[in-house]
């Protein structure tokens, strides 16, 4: 799909050999004083080969380690034989001239390659930018994505190992509580009664965060014993693993089949609820921003454009480290199961910093 991106190429480095063999005498060997030539470019890592790039442009609330994406038309970069199909070659890197390094950068689970709204993230470094994202290098293999580097934390559950960051709960009396990962996906399996009252009852699959984030994930599935009111997963803060602690709640509802958020504003307290019917199908894409004691909680029909489900909530006080991840209450003494096929969380800066693509710069 790249020819004309490998001939160019190809042609350059050919013309430009020659015209510097012919004015120095030294090119084919390295000139003097070069050692260090990598063919990145007189010091810089962007690679000779990429043949454009765009400059990002950040707003100034970003903070450092910040996970921002960027939607490009990618599958208009593919037509144009200026991007491979599989995305390899778009590449991101902070800094200017030879202080030019790569950085990684992650597809969004809910996007894909060549497509006209590709999404991809990347995370603020430690200094002034400025950030590029590059393309049209023919022979791109391999691209830097790691999404812990990304993300303050990131799971797709590809590996078959459950992270040992994970812990499961059985909170007020729910049993069978377990974990596995295959498939591509996180399965928690439990049996307990409900979530709600002045006390919950059910199986959290958790971790520790710290400060201010927010998180969003997918809801793969659901399956086993599985009861008219059950909560199917979703995403859950709380205070501490005890029955009555102070929490927020967005999840699933099986019937009447709705997205259900709840939350219980002081420990022991009664549980307030608000729904929006529907939900009929999976996958279900959830969201949650805490700030402070506020939380919000948030949907998506896409994964890419998400909305807030009801007010904003106020947890009294809320400790600086609270237990955050999925919950499942399946409403039945037999075990069900929900599986979630990602879960990340980044940092939550507020008003949203802006960021936006500049023109496409030949190389």
């Amino acid at each position: 799909m790249i020819s004309a991106m490998a001939s160019k190429t190809t042609w350059v480095a050919i013309l430009s050999a020659a015209l510097c063999a012919w004015v120095t005498g030294a090119c084919a060997t390295g000139a003097e004083g070069d050692d260090d030539d990598d063919g990145t470019g007189g010091g810089s890592s962007v690679p000779k080969s990429f043949l454009f790039r765009r400059a990002i442009t950040i707003g100034e609330t970003a903070p450092e380690g910040y996970s921002l994406s960027i939607t490009i038309d990618h599958a208009q970069l593919v037509t144009d034989e200026k991007s491979a199909e599989d995305g390899a070659d778009l590449r991101f890197f902070f800094g200017a001239g030879t202080e030019e390094t790569e950085i990684d950068r992650v597809l969004d689970p809910a996007s894909s390659w060549n497509s006209a709204t590709t999404t991809v993230w990347f995370r603020t470094q430690v200094g002034v930018g400025p950030y590029y994202v590059y393309y049209g290098d023919s022979e791109a293999v391999g691209p830097p994505e790691n999404g812990s580097l990304v993300f303050d934390f990131f799971d797709d559950f590809e590996d078959d190992i459950v992270d040992a960051t994970w812990m499961v709960s059985e909170i007020g009396g729910a049993t069978s509580g377990s974990v596995q990962e295959a498939n591509g996906a996180i399965r928690l399996t439990g049996a307990a009664q409900d979530i709600g009252g002045t006390a919950d009852n059910c199986v959290f699959l958790r971790r520790t965060m710290i400060g201010d984030f927010a998180v969003e994930a997918e809801i793969k599935d659901s399956g086993g014993s599985i009861g008219g009111p059950s909560k199917i997963g979703g995403l859950m803060v709380r205070e501490t693993e005890t029955a009555g602690s102070k929490n927020a709640m967005i999840s699933i509802r099986n019937n009447p089949r709705a997205r259900f958020t709840s939350w219980r504003t002081t420990d022991n307290g009664d549980t307030l609820d608000n729904e929006m019917p529907g939900a009929e199908t999976f996958p279900q894409y959830v969201g949650m921003q805490r700030f402070g004691a506020i939380v919000s909680t948030l949907y998506s029909l896409d994964g890419a454009i998400w909305i807030q489900l009801g007010d904003q909530i106020t947890l009294g006080t809320l400790a600086e480290a609270v237990q955050l991840g999925i919950p499942l209450a399946n409403s039945s003494d037999g075990t069900g199961w929900v599986d979630t096929e990602w879960f990340r969380v980044r940092k939550l800066a507020l008003p949203a910093p802006t960021v936006a693509l500049g023109d496409e710069e030949e190389i």
